[in-house]
């Protein structure tokens, strides 16, 4: 793993059990689909009024053909063969989480190379 992330501390005003729920998503997809010893990279940054949290893999990628359904439920790649398994529902889920706070979640994958996924949430949210 290598972490990213301002060495002054990004104060968010945001449901904690959600955004861990998010982030464990994105970790836990990064380590299923990364090979062993490949390098898993976490960034956070933040700008104005909003902060960013970017998951980067090395691992399989996502087929471009598939890109446009990645959020949706029950969805998972055809290129997911090496047992990882999953219901295919965290990425739906987390979207879902994200937006629910105003934020918005992006990614994107190249096939053999790896994945980035990420979400960009404001700093204060309102009730």
């Amino acid at each position: 793993f290598q972490f990213n992330a301002p060495t002054n501390p990004i104060l968010v005003h945001c449901d904690s059990e959600q955004i861990n729920q998010v982030i464990r998503n994105l970790l836990g997809n990064a380590l299923k689909f990364s090979p062993d010893m490949s390098k898993i990279i976490v960034e956070i940054t933040h700008r104005e009024e909003h902060v960013n949290v970017v998951i980067a893999d090395q691992g399989i990628g996502i087929p471009e053909d598939e890109l446009t359904s990645i959020f949706s439920k029950f969805v998972q790649s055809s290129v997911t063969n090496n047992g990882a398994g999953g219901t295919g529902l965290g990425l739906a889920i987390s979207k879902r989480i994200v937006e629910a706070m105003g934020g918005e979640m992006f990614f994107d994958s190249t096939l053999g190379v790896g994945s980035r996924f990420g979400f960009t949430i404001p700093m204060e949210h309102g009730e």
